[in-house]
Parts: C-alpha cells; sequence; structure tokens
C-alpha cells in the first residue's frame, strides 16, 4: 500500500512539471529517467523499479540512462538543461545535495535549475570490510587502523558520495586514519572491497545484502536494523548511535512551472489517488511535511562543535586537504606526523590517478595541496587554479615493472626481454591509460613493442597504480605481470619491484606540488610543500 500511494503521489508531482494545457494527458510519449551513477548501486536499481512501474500504470516507456561521472553532475547537468515538459526526470540522491557545498563551478544551481518531485526511498548504509582483513569485529577493525595509520583504506564511489562522507565520519568518530580510495562508481568500488585491494566502505544495505549473505565481505552493523541487534558491541567499539543512511528522489527541470508544482499540495494529491485507485499516505504528518517529503529531526542538524548526545562539546579538527597522485602517498606518509604534530592540522589525502586527482580540482574540489605530475602544474599556473610562486618540485619517480610475490623474477633489462616478459604473461595489470601517468606510458610501451594485438585480451586495467598492483597481488593467473611507478609498487604487500623500465622505454616523472588559489590554509599548505622539497 505505502509503495502504490507514493506511485501515486509521484504521477501528480511529475504531471505538475509539464504545461498546464498538457498536465491533463501527459505523458504521451516515453520518459527519460537520468540516473547520474553508474549501473548496480542503489540509484540505478530503484530508478528501474520506478520505471517499471510507472510504465505499468501509465502506459508509455520510462528510459533509464546511465550518465555516470564528476559525482553526479553530468547526469544533473543533463537534466537542468532539457526542455522543462515533464519528459526528462533525475533519479536525485544526497550526493548532489552535498556537491552544493563542495563542488564550487557546477554548471547548474540545484534549487534553481531542477525541481524536486517526489522522495523515492531512504536506504541505511553499512559497514563492511573485505574478508581479508583479520579484524572479525568493528572494534577490532578500529583497534587496526589505529595500530596502522594511514594503511588501511576505505572505497567509495567518488567525492562527495554518502559513502565517501560517512567514511569521514567514522574517522573522525573513532579517531583513526584511513586512505580514501575514489572510484568512478559503487560498483567498482564494491568489487575492489570484495577482491580485497581496498580493506572497507560503506555502501547501502539494499545493494550489499546479497554481497554479505554470500560471505564475499563481511558487514558490521551501522544500519539501524542491525544495530539494534548489535548495538552494545557498536558501543563498545566507541561509536555513538549516528545514522548514515542515503536518500533518492526524483526532480524534473522546470524553472518556469515551480509555482505550479507547490500549487500541487497534499489535497491535490490525494485527489490523484483517488482517481487512479491507491490509498491515502501510509505515513502521518508528524514526519513528512505537505507534499509528503520526509522532515529531518531537529537533532539531525547538530553541526561540528556543537556537542554530542550528552552535551559534551566536541572540538572542530582543523583539515589540510590534498588532491596527490598516487605515486606521492608514501612522502606525504612519512611527513604526516611530525608535520600534523607541529601545525595542528590533519592531513585529509586523496591519492589516484594524476589525472582523476587534476579533473578533481578542476570542478572545484576543494584542496589546499596538488601534487601532480609537472607538466600538469605548469598548465594549472595560468588558468589560475594553483599559485604560481608555490610550485616546487618534490619527487622524481621512475615507472618499473613488477612481479606478484614468490614470482620468479624474468629479464627485463632490454626492451627485446621487455617484450617477450610480457608476451609470455597471462595477465598485464596497470593503472588507467587515459589518466594516469604510467598508465599512459605503459600504453605506449606497448605499442611500441608491436604488442597491442597479442596481449589486448590480457590487460587488466585498474583506476590508479595502488589498485593495480594490489590486484596483481591478488592474482590468480599462472604468470602475471605489472607495471605502475615504483613508489606504488613499494608500497604494495605481495608484490616486489622487478627493475625500471628498460632503456628506450624508460620513464622517469617529476612530481610536483603547489598550493591552490582556493586553499582554505595557505601558511600550512605552503609549509608542507617546503618539508617535502627534496
Amino acid at each position: 500500500m505505502r509503495w502504490a500511494t507514493r506511485l501515486g503521489l509521484m504521477i501528480a508531482a511529475i504531471a505538475a512539471l509539464a504545461l498546464p494545457a498538457a498536465a491533463q494527458s501527459w505523458p504521451t510519449k516515453p520518459v527519460r529517467i537520468v540516473v547520474p551513477f553508474g549501473p548496480g548501486g542503489p540509484a540505478d536499481i530503484y530508478a528501474r523499479i520506478l520505471g517499471q512501474e510507472l510504465s505499468g500504470v501509465l502506459g508509455q516507456p520510462f528510459v533509464i540512462e546511465n550518465k555516470a561521472g564528476a559525482g553526479g553532475t553530468i547526469g544533473a547537468d543533463i537534466v537542468a538543461k532539457a526542455a522543462p515538459d515533464g519528459y526528462t526526470l533525475l533519479m536525485m540522491s544526497n550526493t548532489l545535495t552535498t556537491n552544493e557545498t563542495l563542488l564550487a563551478n557546477r554548471p547548474y544551481a540545484l534549487l534553481r535549475d531542477l525541481v524536486p518531485v517526489a522522495p523515492v526511498n531512504s536506504s541505511d548504509l553499512v559497514m563492511v570490510v573485505s574478508p581479508e582483513v583479520p579484524a572479525k569485529t568493528l572494534a577490532e577493525f578500529i583497534a587496526l587502523a589505529k595500530a596502522q595509520p594511514g594503511k588501511l583504506a576505505f572505497a567509495s564511489a567518488g567525492p562527495g558520495t554518502p559513502y565517501h562522507l560517512a567514511g569521514e565520519l567514522f574517522k573522525a568518530m573513532t579517531s583513526t586514519d584511513l586512505l580514501h580510495v575514489p572510484h568512478k562508481n559503487s560498483g567498482e568500488a564494491r568489487n575492489d572491497v570484495m577482491g580485497g585491494h581496498v580493506q572497507m566502505m560503506f555502501d547501502a544495505v539494499t545493494a550489499m545484502k546479497s554481497i554479505v549473505e554470500a560471505g564475499q565481505v563481511r558487514a558490521h552493523a551501522l544500519d539501524r536494523a542491525a544495530r539494534r541487534a548489535d548495538a552494545q558491541r557498536s558501543g563498545r567499539a566507541g561509536l555513538r548511535d549516528d545514522d548514515l543512511a542515503r536518500h533518492h528522489g526524483t526532480q524534473g527541470h522546470s524553472p518556469g512551472h515551480r509555482r505550479a508544482a507547490e500549487r500541487r499540495d497534499r489535497q491535490d494529491h490525494r485527489q490523484a489517488c483517488g482517481q487512479r485507485g491507491v490509498g491515502q499516505a501510509g505515513r502521518g504528518a508528524d514526519d513528512h511535511d505537505a507534499r509528503g517529503v520526509r522532515r529531518v529531526p531537529e537533532e539531525r542538524h547538530r553541526q561540528v562543535g556543537e556537542g554530542d548526545r550528552e552535551g559534551r562539546p566536541q572540538a572542530a579538527m582543523k583539515t589540510l586537504r590534498i588532491l596527490s597522485g598516487g605515486a606521492a602517498h608514501g612522502l606525504v606518509e612519512k611527513l604526516r606526523p611530525d608535520f600534523e604534530a607541529k601545525t595542528g592540522f590533519r592531513i585529509d589525502g586523496t591519492f589516484s590517478a594524476v589525472g582523476a586527482m587534476r579533473d578533481r580540482l578542476l570542478a572545484g574540489e576543494a584542496a589546499d595541496v596538488v601534487i601532480l605530475s609537472r607538466t600538469m602544474i605548469d598548465e594549472l599556473v595560468p588558468s589560475g587554479h594553483v599559485v604560481a610562486s608555490s610550485v616546487v618540485d618534490v619527487a622524481q619517480v621512475a615507472t618499473a615493472i613488477a612481479l606478484r610475490r614468490g614470482d620468479p623474477l624474468p629479464d627485463v633489462g632490454t626492451a627485446d626481454a621487455l617484450r617477450a616478459a610480457l608476451a609470455a604473461a597471462d595477465a598485464i595489470h596497470f593503472p588507467d591509460p587515459a589518466q594516469a601517468t604510467a598508465g599512459i606510458h605503459f600504453a605506449q610501451v606497448i605499442k611500441q613493442l608491436g604488442l597491442s594485438d597479442q596481449v589486448a585480451g590480457r590487460l587488466r586495467l585498474a583506476p590508479n597504480g595502488t589498485t593495480a598492483m594490489g590486484e596483481l597481488a591478488a592474482s590468480t593467473a599462472r604468470r602475471p605481470i605489472g607495471c605502475t611507478q615504483e613508489t606504488e609498487i613499494r608500497a604494495t604487500p605481495g608484490v616486489v619491484l622487478a627493475a625500471a623500465l628498460p632503456p628506450g622505454c624508460e620513464l622517469v616523472t617529476t612530481y610536483t606540488a603547489a598550493v591552490t588559489t582556493r586553499a582554505q590554509a595557505p601558511a600550512e599548505a605552503a609549509q608542507l610543500i617546503a618539508r617535502a622539497k627534496f
């Protein structure tokens, strides 16, 4: 009954987006539902359920289109620029609301260009860990993370997503230092956790339920239902009973019809539901407003520094944010203890392919320091994204060949020897050939050696070098081999550095740091760079 009620409310609300004359006959043609995330995630799952139900009731196809990228802003922008006729809808997620504060240069304004239509679902988040992690309980995981600061990682579907924010909240609540490993979508993040390449993530219960039941990941109780059965154990682990959830709803582009949509108050919805034979509201008015939108309890609006549930004050943490290529991760970790002790600033670093980090900076993601290739930094100076006087070269890193620990070391000392080693491998692991420095170069080396066609089916691509090396370590292939920057090889358990790429194939990358022009802590950013200079 509740689903039927919401469906009726949604039909009335969407019809209100059409022009007044057309609203009476809407829809007369197929309707698009744009999902701004990849397939397989909660937004995609609920969009497909919703589209099927609406198609059955209204007699027109509801076509689901996945337009992932840039934290959901690509899909949202498509809907914001669509005709305001009710035929292009957006499967909204709270990721897009957090983007309003995290991303400064969005091509649209959420409240100006899009109109809320109806809530769809609220899904709790659950914390899951790889079965390879030795910690069997939440308390043991926290203890392990504290014993190895900066060594364990959590995956997310990208910056600003509920999964990312839940991980940051977990770090703050438990005083642990975990590396954030962003992915293009939640499916990729899930695969990395299941494969043991990343230790932990937060994900929607709807997406994780079957995976947990199959034993592919181990769940720790942070969602509401599980907390009721495990509250005592979570409390002993040092976590408050915070509510971690993600919400979905539909939105339409209708700047000229916002008032018409707002006039569809509860009486209009009841009339529409009665006409279509569906029941009255499934929830009471105490937790919904006049349009059926769920109210957030006053308690949820408490900000950092206002105190915990017992009224004890909480000090807001000062943070220095870094966007960096993965090869510089080890350097930053060496600097972290002394820098944090002397400045009082906690380093919050995101380390991945340099191209991806540059794109996030260009998209408006907040950062105080960027560490990228010299070529990329030189491009960011004239565009006004980094302070020219702050630019410093901090490291030179060679691109090298890696092997799974325990495998015999092949000869890769010449171009001919490397060609033979790659031709004999049945899996070749390396980072993104479009965004990662090592990946771009190694793809060119494969072409240079005349192996492109021969090894095409054996290439195993990863979003960054760290993930590529983790996959190499876990490979079940008979003769796997890998390539990325030497610092990422040395930092990954289960793999060994065979040798730098041979003469004629070699690459040594200069990594360069700079203070961003939008830095919130420019003085501390400059201090970190001064310590990093080689």
